[in-house]
C-alpha cells in the first residue's frame, strides 16, 4: 500500500492520505480523491494511476500545470520513491506504507494527520528505509520547496513590471496633458524609473504646494518590498500603501485633482 503525503511549500506537514485505489484524482473539488482546496488547482488538476506496484503521475490538462524534479509535466511521468510533485502550493510525496509489507489497492483516509502510536520492536517485523533513500527524499523536498518559491517570486516580478511599465506610460501621457498647466510645477519620473513625483500648487499648503511621491516599493526602502507593494507619499501625510499600480496611479491622479482645485484655474 502506498500513502500520499501532502506538505506546504515551507515543508510543513498537512495531512496523508492512503491509497487503496487503481488510481487517486487531484483536484480543487469534492469530487476528487484527493482535494485541495486552492484556486491555482485546477478542478480536475492530476492523477495518481496505480499498476503492478508501479505508480504513474498524469496531468489531467490543468491551467497552472504539474511539476515533477522542477520540469513541468506534460506526459505521463513515472514515480519513484521520494518522486515530489508539486501542485500549486501543495507539495505531494508518495511513499510505501510502512504498516503494510507492500502495495495491495488504494483508499483515502480522513482528512486529518493521522493518529500514530509507538511500534514496539516485538510487536511486528520493521522494514528500516534506507538511509540514502531518506537523504535523498530530504534533499529533493527541500530542493523542490526552493524552486517553487523562485517561481512564485519570478512570476510576481513579472506581474509588478508589467503593471509599473502600463503605470510610467500613463504618468508620460498625464505629464504631456499637464505640461502647460502652471498649476503644476513638476511632474517627473526618476531616472531609474522607481519614481513618480508631482510639485503641485495648493494655496493651502505653507509655501504653497504640496509634494507627492508615486513609488515602487516603500520611498525609503524600496529594495524590501519592490515586488509586494506600491506607495503613495504626501509630505507631511500618512503614507498609503496599494496592492496594484492601477489603484495607486488613481489615488496619485485623484490628489493632485483635489490640490490644483485650491488653485483656480491656469
Amino acid at each position: 500500500m502506498w500513502v500520499i503525503s501532502v506538505r506546504n511549500r515551507a515543508g510543513t506537514f498537512q495531512h496523508q492520505r492512503n491509497i487503496y485505489r487503481d488510481s487517486v484524482r487531484i483536484g480543487r473539488t469534492a469530487d476528487n480523491e484527493l482535494q485541495l482546496p486552492n484556486d491555482r488547482v485546477s478542478r480536475h488538476h492530476g492523477r495518481i494511476d496505480v499498476s503492478d506496484n508501479r505508480l504513474v503521475y498524469r496531468d489531467l490538462g490543468s491551467t497552472n500545470g504539474s511539476f515533477i524534479q522542477r520540469k513541468k509535466v506534460d506526459a505521463p511521468v513515472p514515480l519513484q520513491i521520494g518522486s515530489v510533485i508539486e501542485i500549486a502550493d501543495y507539495l505531494l510525496t508518495v511513499e510505501p506504507d510502512p504498516e503494510y509489507g507492500g502495495p495491495t489497492h488504494i483508499t483515502v483516509a480522513p482528512d486529518h494527520e493521522p493518529i500514530t502510536t509507538p511500534i514496539e520492536p516485538h510487536d511486528r517485523n520493521l522494514t528500516w528505509p534506507s538511509p540514502v533513500e531518506l537523504l535523498t527524499t530530504i534533499e529533493s523536498g527541500v530542493l523542490h520547496t526552493q524552486h517553487a518559491h523562485q517561481l512564485i517570486e519570478e512570476e510576481r516580478t513579472r506581474k509588478v513590471d508589467h503593471e509599473w511599465s502600463q503605470l510610467l506610460v500613463a504618468v508620460t501621457k498625464l505629464r504631456e496633458h499637464l505640461k502647460a498647466d502652471s498649476r503644476i510645477a513638476a511632474l517627473d519620473i526618476s531616472n531609474d524609473h522607481r519614481e513618480v513625483s508631482a510639485k503641485v500648487r495648493d494655496m493651502r499648503k505653507n509655501g504653497g504646494f504640496a509634494y507627492l511621491i508615486l513609488s515602487r516599493g516603500h520611498p525609503d526602502a524600496a529594495k524590501l518590498d519592490m515586488n509586494e507593494a506600491f506607495w503613495l507619499r504626501e509630505i507631511g501625510a500618512e503614507d498609503l500603501r496599494f496592492s496594484s499600480a492601477r489603484e495607486a496611479l488613481d489615488a496619485f491622479v485623484r490628489s493632485i485633482g483635489q490640490h490644483i482645485a485650491y488653485s483656480g484655474k491656469t
